[in-house]
C-alpha cells in the first residue's frame, strides 16, 4: 500500500500486530519516527493526507521496575569490606580482593555519589 492510501485503521491493525513481538516501548519509539516522516511528508505536499495516520497510536508502556540494591546488601558489604581492610591492616596478607581499602573507596564513592551503571 502507498504511503498516501494509509489509513489511521491500517496502523492501528499494523500496530496490533507489532505488538505481539516488540515491546510497548519499542512500538512506541519506532511509530514517532514514522509520525514525523507522515509530518514531514505532509506539509511538503508529499502525500495527500489531511490527518497523520500514526496519530494517537502510542501505547502506554510497562513500567520499569527500579534498579535499586537492597538497603540490607549495602551494609552487609560495606561491612564485609570493613573486615578485609582491618584484616589486611592486622595481618599485612591480602584478602579475597586486594587493596581491600581501595575497594570500600570505590564502594563508598558509588554510594555517595549515587553513580550508576545505565542500562
Amino acid at each position: 500500500r502507498l504511503a498516501s492510501e494509509t489509513t489511521h485503521r491500517d496502523m492501528l491493525d499494523w500496530r496490533r500486530s507489532e505488538l505481539e513481538r516488540i515491546s510497548k516501548r519499542s512500538w512506541n519509539t519506532y511509530s514517532g519516527h514514522l509520525r514525523t516522516v507522515y509530518r514531514y511528508a505532509m506539509e511538503h505536499g508529499l502525500v495527500d493526507l489531511k490527518v497523520n495516520p500514526l496519530k494517537e497510536t502510542r501505547v502506554i508502556p510497562a513500567k520499569r521496575p527500579k534498579k535499586t540494591v537492597n538497603t540490607d546488601a549495602i551494609v552487609r558489604a560495606r561491612n564485609w569490606l570493613n573486615i578485609l581492610v582491618q584484616e589486611e591492616r592486622a595481618t599485612g596478607n591480602r584478602t579475597e580482593i586486594t587493596p581491600a581499602w581501595f575497594w570500600l573507596t570505590v564502594f563508598e564513592m558509588f554510594y555517595y555519589t549515587g553513580i550508576r551503571l545505565n542500562a
